[in-house]
C-alpha cells in the first residue's frame, strides 16, 4: 500500500518541521508500505522540514511541477515566453511573487512577509535572467486578487496554464495539467493502491483519485473523501484502515 502525505496543515503546522511523533508513525509505517510525501512546496522547500532519514522517500513537489526518486529531482517547465509575459504583468501591478526553478528561486522587489520565511528555509536566490536560463516549475503569487484581472485571465488561459489556490489567500501557476495525481502517476505509483492525505485546495484531484482518502478538515470544504478528521488524528484514521483492510483480507482468504 502507498500512504501519501501532504505536508502543510496535514502532518506539519505553521511551516515547522515534522515533530517527532509524527516522524515515529511515519517510520512505522515505512516498514510495510511505501511513503510518498506530495506537496505544493518545491523539493528544496520539502527537504528542510523532514528528517534526513526521510530524504530517501519518494517526493511530488511544486503541487506535480517536480517528482523526487533517489534524490534527483524531474521537472515540468513553464514556457519560458510566458514566464517572462506574466512577470512583466505582476511587475506592472505591484504584486509580489516567487519563482521556483528546479533548485533555484527568485523573489519579486514587490516585498510579502513569505519571502523572510523561503529565505530562512535556503539561500538558493538567482537572478531573473538567470532562474529563466534554467527554467521555472511554478510561479507562486501571493496575491488572489490578480486572479480576477482581464489580462492576467487572458495570459493564463492563452497557455492553458494550471492554476492552484491556496486556503492562505496565495496561488500558484504552472504548467499545464500540473497537479498531485499527475504527479504521483509520473512516479509510476497507484492511486488505486493508495491512502491519500491531504486538506487543501491542491489535494483535491489527488484525494479523488485515491482508493482511500483521508481529507484533514470538513465535508463543507472537500465532499469526496472516504474519511475526515483533524490533523492530531491523521495517524489513527490511517492505521484503522490498514487494520480493516488486513481484516478483509484475512476473511476473503478463509472464505476460499
Amino acid at each position: 500500500m502507498n500512504i501519501v502525505f501532504d505536508l502543510d496543515g496535514t502532518i506539519i503546522s505553521n511551516g515547522q518541521k515534522l515533530d517527532s511523533f509524527r516522524e515515529n508513525e511515519i517510520k512505522k509505517l515505512s516498514k510495510q508500505h511505501e511513503i510518498i510525501f506530495a506537496s505544493g512546496r518545491p523539493i528544496r522547500d520539502m527537504l528542510p522540514v523532514l528528517p534526513e532519514s526521510f530524504h530517501q522517500f519518494k517526493m511530488v513537489g511544486c503541487n506535480g511541477a517536480q517528482t523526487y526518486v533517489d534524490q534527483k529531482i524531474n521537472c515540468d517547465f513553464i514556457p519560458s515566453i510566458v514566464v517572462f509575459e506574466l512577470v512583466e504583468f505582476l511587475i506592472s501591478k505591484k504584486t509580489p511573487f516567487v519563482l521556483d526553478g528546479e533548485w533555484d528561486y527568485f523573489l519579486s522587489d514587490d516585498f510579502h512577509p513569505f519571502h523572510d520565511y523561503l529565505r530562512e528555509l535556503s539561500d538558493n536566490i538567482v537572478s531573473f535572467s538567470e532562474i529563466l536560463k534554467r527554467g521555472i516549475t511554478k510561479i507562486l503569487i501571493l496575491d488572489k486578487k490578480i486572479m480576477t484581472d482581464p489580462l492576467y485571465n487572458q495570459i493564463i488561459n492563452s497557455e492553458k496554464l494550471t492554476q492552484t489556490k491556496y486556503n492562505e489567500g496565495f496561488f500558484d501557476v504552472a504548467a499545464f495539467n500540473t497537479n498531485k495525481r499527475e504527479g504521483i502517476k509520473k512516479l509510476g505509483l497507484s492511486l488505486m493502491d493508495s491512502i491519500c492525505v491531504g486538506n487543501d485546495f491542491n489535494d483535491f484531484e489527488m484525494l479523488s483519485a485515491a482508493e482511500y482518502s483521508i481529507f484533514v478538515g470538513s465535508p463543507t470544504s472537500f465532499n469526496k473523501a472516504t474519511y475526515y478528521c483533524q490533523m492530531s488524528d491523521v495517524f489513527e484514521v490511517i492505521n484503522d484502515i490498514i487494520e480493516s483492510i488486513e481484516l478483509e483480507n484475512i476473511s476473503h482468504l478463509r472464505s476460499n
